[in-house]
Protein backbone atom coordinates (compact mmCIF):
# COMPACT_ATOMS: atom_id res chain seq x y z
CA UNK A 1 0.00 0.00 0.00
CA UNK A 2 2.65 2.41 -1.08
CA UNK A 3 0.16 4.96 -2.37
CA UNK A 4 -1.77 5.14 0.90
CA UNK A 5 0.91 6.90 2.97
CA UNK A 6 1.01 10.11 0.87
CA UNK A 7 -2.80 10.31 0.99
CA UNK A 8 -2.77 9.83 4.76
CA UNK A 9 -0.01 12.42 5.17
CA UNK A 10 -2.07 14.90 3.12
CA UNK A 11 -5.16 14.16 5.24
CA UNK A 12 -3.14 14.66 8.44
CA UNK A 13 -1.93 18.04 7.18
CA UNK A 14 -5.47 19.08 6.23
CA UNK A 15 -6.75 18.05 9.66
CA UNK A 16 -3.95 19.96 11.39
CA UNK A 17 -4.84 23.08 9.36
CA UNK A 18 -8.54 22.67 10.20
CA UNK A 19 -7.73 22.29 13.89
CA UNK A 20 -5.61 25.43 13.79
CA UNK A 21 -8.42 27.37 12.11
CA UNK A 22 -10.71 26.28 14.96
CA UNK A 23 -8.24 27.60 17.53
CA UNK A 24 -6.96 24.18 18.60
CA UNK A 25 -3.26 24.03 19.37
CA UNK A 26 -1.76 20.63 18.55
CA UNK A 27 1.27 19.40 20.46
CA UNK A 28 3.11 16.16 19.87
CA UNK A 29 4.61 14.85 23.09
CA UNK A 30 6.49 11.73 24.14
CA UNK A 31 4.16 9.81 26.45
CA UNK A 32 5.78 7.79 29.24
CA UNK A 33 4.66 5.36 31.90
CA UNK A 34 1.34 3.55 31.84
CA UNK A 35 -0.01 5.92 29.16
CA UNK A 36 2.95 5.42 26.82
CA UNK A 37 0.76 3.95 24.09
CA UNK A 38 -2.27 6.25 24.49
CA UNK A 39 -3.04 8.23 21.31
CA UNK A 40 -3.74 11.49 23.16
CA UNK A 41 -6.73 13.74 23.48
CA UNK A 42 -8.35 17.15 23.51
CA UNK A 43 -8.49 19.32 26.60
CA UNK A 44 -9.23 22.91 27.46
CA UNK A 45 -6.57 24.76 29.39
CA UNK A 46 -7.20 28.31 30.60
CA UNK A 47 -9.87 28.74 27.94
CA UNK A 48 -7.72 27.48 25.07
CA UNK A 49 -8.17 24.16 23.31
CA UNK A 50 -5.14 21.91 23.30
CA UNK A 51 -4.83 18.58 21.53
CA UNK A 52 -1.93 16.58 22.91
CA UNK A 53 -0.89 13.67 20.73
CA UNK A 54 1.57 10.88 21.35
CA UNK A 55 4.49 11.31 18.98
CA UNK A 56 4.83 7.50 18.97
CA UNK A 57 1.40 7.19 17.36
CA UNK A 58 1.23 6.17 13.74
CA UNK A 59 -0.25 8.25 10.98
CA UNK A 60 -3.72 6.68 11.16
CA UNK A 61 -3.87 7.09 14.96
CA UNK A 62 -2.97 10.78 14.62
CA UNK A 63 -5.58 11.23 11.90
CA UNK A 64 -8.25 9.57 14.03
CA UNK A 65 -7.36 11.59 17.14
CA UNK A 66 -7.44 14.95 15.34
CA UNK A 67 -10.59 14.05 13.40
CA UNK A 68 -12.33 12.99 16.61
CA UNK A 69 -11.34 16.24 18.31
CA UNK A 70 -12.42 18.62 15.55
CA UNK A 71 -15.63 16.75 14.87
CA UNK A 72 -16.80 17.97 18.30
CA UNK A 73 -16.94 21.53 16.96
CA UNK A 74 -19.46 23.28 14.75
CA UNK A 75 -17.81 23.04 11.35
CA UNK A 76 -20.64 24.62 9.36
CA UNK A 77 -18.90 28.02 9.13
CA UNK A 78 -15.41 26.55 8.66
CA UNK A 79 -14.07 26.01 5.16
CA UNK A 80 -12.93 22.42 4.68
CA UNK A 81 -11.93 20.80 1.43
CA UNK A 82 -14.83 18.64 0.23
CA UNK A 83 -12.95 15.36 0.67
CA UNK A 84 -12.01 16.30 4.24
CA UNK A 85 -15.58 17.33 5.12
CA UNK A 86 -16.83 14.04 3.65
CA UNK A 87 -14.27 12.13 5.72
CA UNK A 88 -15.33 13.91 8.93
CA UNK A 89 -19.03 13.43 8.22
CA UNK A 90 -18.39 9.71 7.75
CA UNK A 91 -16.96 9.31 11.24
CA UNK A 92 -19.09 7.55 13.84
CA UNK A 93 -20.53 9.95 16.40
CA UNK A 94 -18.59 9.70 19.65
CA UNK A 95 -21.11 11.70 21.68
CA UNK A 96 -24.86 11.76 22.06
CA UNK A 97 -24.91 15.55 22.03
CA UNK A 98 -24.63 17.57 18.88
CA UNK A 99 -21.12 18.28 17.58
CA UNK A 100 -22.35 21.82 16.95
CA UNK A 101 -21.93 22.48 20.65
CA UNK A 102 -18.32 23.24 21.38
CA UNK A 103 -16.75 21.49 24.37
CA UNK A 104 -17.09 23.40 27.63
CA UNK A 105 -15.09 23.64 30.84
CA UNK A 106 -11.44 23.04 31.67
CA UNK A 107 -11.77 19.29 32.10
CA UNK A 108 -10.16 16.83 29.69
CA UNK A 109 -12.46 15.47 27.01
CA UNK A 110 -12.73 11.74 26.56
CA UNK A 111 -10.89 10.32 23.58
CA UNK A 112 -12.19 7.12 22.04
Amino acid sequence: MKGKAPQEQKRLEQLEEAAQSLGIEIRYELFKGENAMAPGGLCRLKGDYLLILNNRSGLSERINAIASAISRFDLSATYLKPELREFLEGLPSSQDDSPSEEPQGDEPLEQE
